[in-house]
């Protein structure tokens, strides 16, 4: 059975170990902030703000266009003086230097984004690290990491699984992924037995290694924000502007998009929720039903990354 991660214990040696940490109640205030980002949502799945990316492998016929993730929140939506206060108030050097014993100040935010789900719609990532499939891990090296991500939970969310880095023989090569991704290609559901479930409240945060096996899990409504940082002393590339945090050195990575993407056609969505509720499998799941890694369970049919009910 999955372990549940509640609390986490002491400072970094739980990250060194284990390639993850969960600080508890990080953001201070966060009531306020939650109308803030409630709004941005609501908005989101009325198409009204630019950068939303849709799944479109979801049916789109309740609660609106379902938003997977708003990548410019304050740009498409200043200002936000409640959560920027918020995150304003989060002391990350402190957290940085006692959880992940590294400089804080050494990195650059890359991606500033929020991920969303709704209730209505049940979302499962196949596994997957951060990195490219030709890129080396260096989750075993000690000295402090090159790249980091970081979740700000601003509501309760019980919604990423992740595999320890205790698990060494997933992070001395990339051999063992291949069978989880070539799985994943085709969205049939497979549980890892040895997963750790990240129990997160209002104010927690979570960082992570993106040399770490790890997906979404989640079939409630969420919004937390994702930050990828990396090793950078450029602040050339900084960008400056009011309605950011001012305690995160930010570099727009990506251009700002003009307008909402254009809705997929009607044939699209139809085709969406038919396969969002045919009770066939993929054919991996037959692959892994008789023949499959000692380390996957695979109970019942998984379609698509969301038929979970």
């Amino acid at each position: 059975m999955n372990k549940l991660v509640k609390n986490i214990g002491d400072r970094s040696t739980f990250f060194q170990e284990n390639g993850y940490v969960l600080i508890k109640n990080a953001i201070p205030n966060v009531t306020l902030a939650q109308k803030e980002i409630s709004k941005i949502v609501k908005e989101a799945r009325l198409g009204k703000i630019p950068s939303a990316v849709v799944f479109y492998d979801y049916p789109e016929f309740i609660a609106g266009i379902n938003v997977g993730q708003i990548n410019f929140p304050f740009e498409d939506c200043n200002p936000l003086p409640a959560t920027k206060s918020a995150i304003e108030a989060i002391d990350f050097e402190k957290i940085f230097e006692n959880y992940i014993n590294a400089d804080y100040n050494k990195y650059l935010t890359y991606e500033l984004r929020i991920h969303v789900t709704s209730k209505f719609f049940k979302y499962m990532q196949p596994w997957h690290r951060d990195l490219d499939s030709d890129v080396s891990l260096t989750i075993q090296q000690p000295k402090q990491p090159s790249s980091l991500r970081m979740n700000l939970y601003f509501f309760d969310e019980e919604g990423f699984q992740i595999i320890s880095k205790r698990h060494e023989e997933f992070y001395r090569d990339r051999i063992k992924e291949r069978e989880i991704f070539e799985e994943g290609r085709l969205h049939c559901k497979s549980d890892l037995d040895i997963a750790d479930v990240v129990k997160a409240e209002a104010g927690d945060i979570l960082i992570f290694h993106p040399d770490t096996l790890h997906r979404g899990c989640c079939s409630m409504d969420r919004a937390s924000f994702h930050l990828v940082l990396h090793e950078d002393n450029d602040i050339k590339k900084i960008v400056y502007e009011d309605y950011l945090p001012n305690n995160i050195q930010y570099f727009r990575s990506k251009s700002l998009p003009s307008s909402m993407a254009p809705s997929k056609s009607l044939f699209r969505k139809t085709l969406s929720l038919i396969k969002y509720y045919s009770p066939l499998p993929s054919t991996n799941f037959y692959k892994f039903l008789f023949k499959k890694p000692a380390y996957v369970k695979n109970n019942f049919i998984q379609r698509g990354s969301i038929f979970q009910k």
